[in-house]
């Protein structure tokens, strides 16, 4: 694992050759089928929405609650996917649960490394994106504070800048842009 001795940190502890895409697994789920039907969901589903539909089918709400540690057994990245849009399902109702969900989502996420969420055929990265308007700042200090905007720490890095090349990056990577064919701030940073 990759722990520090922090509770909080991330440790990854998957096997090297993990089927992190669940293909051809069958179990407390189709993992394939369902597959199937995110696809369909964010390709618009029928044609009269513009832009991807992320929603949980109901009866993957009902395995995350009656299966969930089988679930993520089985399928750790498609289960990561459902766990997102479930939590922002309860999100939209808000108060405790809400945030005790949130706080377990977080922990799931650090279970992975942000490369294999980001290259798996479940679009978590790509919900991920599309939700993240609702965690903008609304104020001016807590998007300073929030964002890191102006810092620039002894390390020499510069906070405000790679927070853009990452977001070109994020922009990219949702258009399905390879690196290199998108926006080249991303790498014009990561060169220095």
């Amino acid at each position: 694992g990759t722990s520090s001795g922090d509770p909080k940190s991330p440790s990854y502890d998957w096997p090297a050759f993990t089927n992190w895409d669940c293909k051809g697994t069958k179990g407390v789920a189709d993992w394939d089928s369902l597959y199937a039907e995110v696809l369909t969901g964010i390709r618009g589903g029928d044609g009269s929405q513009d832009g991807p539909i992320f929603w949980l089918p109901e009866a993957v709400g009902e395995l995350l609650l009656t299966q969930g540690m089988e679930s993520q057994q089985e399928c750790p990245l498609g289960t990561l996917y459902f766990l997102v849009l479930y939590t922002y399902e309860v999100m939209q109702l808000g108060g405790d649960f809400a945030v005790r969900q949130a706080e377990v989502l977080r922990d799931h996420l650090r279970a992975f490394p942000f490369f294999v969420i980001a290259g798996a055929r479940w679009p978590t990265f790509e919900a991920l994106h599309f939700f993240s308007k609702f965690h903008t700042p609304r104020t001016e200090k807590a998007l300073q504070n929030t964002l890191c905007l102006g810092v620039a720490g002894s390390s020499g890095v510069d906070w405000e800048e790679l927070l853009q090349a990452a977001q070109a990056w994020s922009n990219d990577h949702v258009q399905g842009l390879e690196p290199g064919e998108g926006d080249m701030q991303t790498a014009e940073v990561l060169r220095r």
